[in-house]
């Protein structure tokens, strides 16, 4: 898992930043074990702020815990996707290639992962970078760019 010390290094590992919103709740796919599982979501782009332009929508990958297992806390990184990110808000999401064709990791599980509050502006959770937290997405987009210089 690739992880980010700080959101300068997130904007750098990230192939792909962008607003998403996604199309259905995150679906789990057995892996060969009874506790692992990877999920994937599609998710309609809204806003791209790194990278290629996508048409409507981009696949995403993701290793966690199966969502049959209630109390699987040994990696908070393995949280189940479908109980972090769901059809009914958007989300700044930090991408990288994945291994499969057209299918993209999240920087960092919880490192690139942040919910778009119902005002517009960008929230942290345990494992994101505070210094992202409250911004618009006009905001985010100017911090994203100086830290790239």
């Amino acid at each position: 898992m690739i992880k980010a010390a700080d959101e300068a290094e997130l904007t750098q590992l990230a192939d792909v930043i962008l607003i998403g919103r996604p199309l259905a709740q995150p679906r789990p796919r057995a892996i060969g074990d009874d506790v692992l599982v990877d999920y994937f979501v599609d998710v309609r782009v809204e806003r791209v702020l790194k990278g290629q332009d996508f048409d409507d929508t981009i696949s995403i990958q993701w290793l966690g815990v199966s969502p049959e297992i209630d109390n699987y806390v040994a990696d908070p990184d393995l949280e189940p996707l479908d109980r972090l990110m769901g059809p009914e808000a958007g989300y700044l999401l930090f991408l990288f290639k994945a291994d499969l064709p057209e299918t993209y990791n999240i920087v960092g599980h919880l490192n690139g992962l942040y919910p778009i509050a119902a005002d517009g502006t960008v929230e942290t959770r345990p494992g994101g970078f505070r210094a992202l937290d409250g911004m618009t997405v006009a905001e985010l987009h100017s911090y994203l760019d100086e830290l790239a210089r």
